[in-house]
């Protein structure tokens, strides 16, 4: 019995130091990718299906790692004015929007709306969001140039990017 009441006691103790720490490591993982960025994690996910050589895997590897390093001070201001209370804010405000039927500039002023950011936050966040966006889309494009023509198309990376049209003169 004694035996038992010792070994109970060490499974108890065990656990109890296990837990926190597989808390903290999943605390710590940003994503799958452990930590990479979404826009780079989305093409690597296009990525997956491919048949790449050693060559292209290690240069696509490297190129994530160089725009995960561009993509971090956008992001760290984007986290920064974007709290979890804004998130909910805006969160709710998109689906009172979408309930009331409102769409395009309405909804998107709305939304805007309830997040209750400064002019000058606005204009940091606007900024930080952009300058996001135009690194995803050269981390795209870099990854591009390493594919084949037929990876590219398989992969959806050889589309045009989505956004205004041009106007035939």
């Amino acid at each position: 019995m004694k035996k038992f009441v010792h070994m109970a006691a060490a499974v108890v103790l065990a656990a109890l130091i296990a837990v926190p720490v597989v808390a903290q490591e999943k605390k710590g993982k940003k994503n799958a990718k452990g930590g990479a960025p979404a826009a780079i994690a989305a093409v690597e996910k296009k990525l997956e299906g491919l048949d790449l050589t050693a060559e292209q895997k290690t240069k696509i590897k490297d190129l994530a790692t160089e725009y995960a390093g561009k993509m971090a001070d956008p992001q760290k201001t984007v986290n920064s004015l974007m709290t979890a209370e804004v998130r909910k804010a805006k969160k709710e405000a998109s689906d009172k929007a979408k309930a009331e039927g409102k769409k395009g500039k309405e909804a998107k002023a709305a939304v805007d709306a309830a997040g209750n950011l400064s002019a000058d936050d606005k204009a940091k966040l606007d900024a930080a969001q952009k300058e996001l966006a135009t690194i995803a889309a050269g981390f795209q494009k870099a990854v591009g140039e390493v594919l084949t023509a037929e990876q590219k198309t398989k992969a959806g990376l050889d589309a045009p990017a989505k956004g205004k049209k041009k106007k035939d003169s």
